[in-house]
C-alpha cells in the first residue's frame, strides 16, 4: 500500500512539473517568434544607411528623421535608432548581440 501511493506522489510531482516545463517551451518559442529575422534587419539596416548616405551627398545635411526617406522595409522604423548628429542608425533589438556588434557600429 505505501508503495502505491509513494508511486502516486512521485507521478503526481512528475507530472505537474511537466507542465510548467512545457509552459516555459511554450513561452520562450512565442518570445523567439516575436523577434525580428536578423537577416531582414541587416537589409533594412543597408538600405537605410544607403539612403542616409545618398540623402546627406544631395543635399549636405542628414535627414531629420528616417521618416524622410520613405523606404520600404521589412521592419517599422520605430525599431531603428537614428543619430542626426553623425548619420549613424542602429537596430534597437539587434544591437544587443554580440555577434552582430558591426551593425551598430556602422561599418561592414
Amino acid at each position: 500500500m505505501k508503495r502505491i501511493i509513494i508511486g502516486a506522489m512521485v507521478a503526481f510531482f512528475l507530472l505537474s512539473g511537466c507542465s510548467d516545463a512545457r509552459d516555459a517551451g511554450e513561452k520562450t518559442a512565442k518570445k523567439a517568434l516575436e523577434l525580428p529575422d536578423k537577416s531582414e534587419v541587416i537589409s533594412d539596416l543597408v538600405k537605410i544607411r544607403n539612403s542616409v548616405n545618398m540623402f546627406y551627398m544631395q543635399k549636405g545635411y542628414f535627414p531629420e528623421s528616417l521618416d524622410e526617406l520613405s523606404l520600404d522595409l521589412y521592419c517599422p522604423l520605430e525599431d531603428f535608432n537614428y543619430n542626426l548628429e553623425s548619420g549613424t542608425v542602429n537596430h534597437k533589438i539587434i544591437l544587443n548581440y554580440k555577434e552582430y556588434q558591426w551593425i551598430s557600429a556602422g561599418t561592414e
